[in-house]
């Protein structure tokens, strides 16, 4: 998804057919949920029919009445033709459930990150924790919920949905998040979805989205979490980049929050700019979607093979993108806490390509150094950034506290404890990856004893 999303940034639009092939359904449903949004937005709108031709299975899966009700809430919103009647024609064999759907473009449907779904969710015009402006509206699709209104969906997709809802003994909003009946009724998605819940739960920070209740409802699991009012990092830096100071600050907070969890065990393994949410009334960062994270007490074999690559690659550490499942702690999360540094303060990834490409550069190549892309940038701050992405665990700042430290320090005019690597070292480090190089190096080394020796 990350690579079809970087391919959108060239001058002509990726080939969907090219990225749906040995992939899972849930992932076929998101890349086509981002085609949708990109060409819509471009002005180069494809017809919802020509989805359901191209990806099999699609319309007849649960999931199509929501595409279809995505597919007019983005053209109402773009101005473009769109008309519930005419879709009613198009897709009769779903008339009741799609005029119930349609009906709600009032209030659009917002998505969440299409690489991950996360922890809370973000609306405009709202304080965390308060109620936006959205209508009360019946959600037959969902039975009744014990101790909430469910007041609209704000998000879908292909692994579930999220509601907007009143905690009615509280008083407040909430998000309430549903697996896909299908996921649900497998033993390791639902698996996969309450360890979400009894991950974040332990926690409990100011920078950390709260997970206020799991529960059932007719045979369905759900989360209840925070509600937060901005948007995501990702989004806000488009919008608008920040400057190195203000991405100092963030990280040293999220890096703060990390510490937190690996304190309690929790490794991450997904800190990227969609799973940090930015409440638009403080400019505090929320880490979100503990969808990934790893208990450190607790075998993952069920979970996670090794050989399997969780997470996304443009924020993996080396050993997370070797699937090396094992070896996958604390040092993950710094290292992807460096990469989200180091995109805030170089305008673009530590790696880019395909996935294939950006796994194979976390193995074999150094990422460029922050001040060649940033000139500007403070060299203390590239030393910090460069520490956190190391390409061995041990180079890496030794917790996320130490991360956060040092950022702290830069803020404030102080002394960094992190020391630029020397060429030397730098040499070093690439030899032990490639023992080919050492060969050529002791060539040269007895090379230049033998002319000295000639001297």
């Amino acid at each position: 998804i990350e690579a079809f999303e970087q391919a959108w940034q060239s001058s002509t639009p990726p080939d969907l057919s090219e990225f749906v092939t040995q992939v899972d359904f849930e992932t076929v449903v998101e890349l086509a949920y981002v085609d949708l949004e990109r060409r819509i937005k471009l002005n180069q709108a494809r017809s919802v029919e020509s989805y359901f031709q191209l990806l099999p299975g699609f319309a007849d899966s649960d999931v199509a009445i929501d595409f279809i009700g995505y597919d007019y809430q983005l053209r109402k919103r773009a101005g473009l033709h769109a008309d519930i009647e005419d879709y009613l024609r198009r897709f009769p064999v779903w008339e009741a459930a799609l005029r119930e759907r349609l009906s709600q473009s009032a209030t659009p449907v917002l998505r969440t990150d299409p690489t991950r779904e996360t922890d809370a969710i973000t609306l405009p015009g709202a304080r965390t924790g308060e109620f936006p402006p959205v209508e009360h509206r019946r959600h037959e699709s969902l039975p009744p919920l014990p101790g909430y209104q469910v007041l609209d969906r704000i998000a879908a997709g292909g692994m579930g949905a999220v509601y907007l809802a009143r905690d009615i003994k509280l008083n407040r909003a909430v998000a309430l998040k549903f697996p896909r009946r299908e996921l649900a009724s497998d033993a390791e998605g639902r698996e996969r979805f309450l360890r979400e819940a009894r991950a974040a739960a332990k926690l409990r920070h100011a920078n950390i989205c709260p997970i206020h209740e799991v529960g059932e409802v007719a045979g369905l699991p759900y989360i209840a979490m925070g509600f937060v009012a901005g948007s995501n990092l990702r989004e806000l830096v488009a919008a608008k980049p920040i400057s190195a100071r203000e991405s100092a600050e963030l990280l040293a907070k999220l890096a703060r929050a990390v510490e937190v969890a690996h304190q309690n065990g929790i490794v991450h393994r997904d800190i990227k700019p969609a799973n940090v949410l930015i409440e638009e009334q403080t400019g505090e960062p929320i880490l979100t979607d503990f969808g990934l994270a790893k208990e450190l007490t607790e075998s993952d074999v069920r979970m996670t093979q090794t050989g399997q690559v969780m997470g996304t690659p443009a924020y993996m550490a080396p050993e997370q993108a070797a699937g090396k499942a094992s070896e996958i702690g604390p040092p993950a999360d710094v290292y992807a806490l460096g990469a989200v540094l180091y995109e805030l303060l170089c305008g673009r990834p530590v790696f880019e390509g395909s996935v294939i490409e950006i796994l194979n550069q976390l193995q074999n190549r150094e990422p460029l150094s922050p001040r060649k892309i940033a000139p500007r940038l403070h060299r203390d701050l590239e030393t910090i950034c460069c520490k956190a992405i190391a390409k061995q665990p041990g180079d890496r700042y030794e917790s996320a506290a130490a991360l956060a430290d040092d950022l702290e320090r830069f803020v404030a005019g102080e002394a960094i404890l992190a020391r630029p690597q020397s060429a030397v070292a730098k040499v070093a480090r690439r030899i032990k990856r490639n023992p080919a190089i050492s060969v050529v190096v002791t060539l040269c080394c007895v090379a230049v004893v033998i002319v000295l020796s000639m001297l």
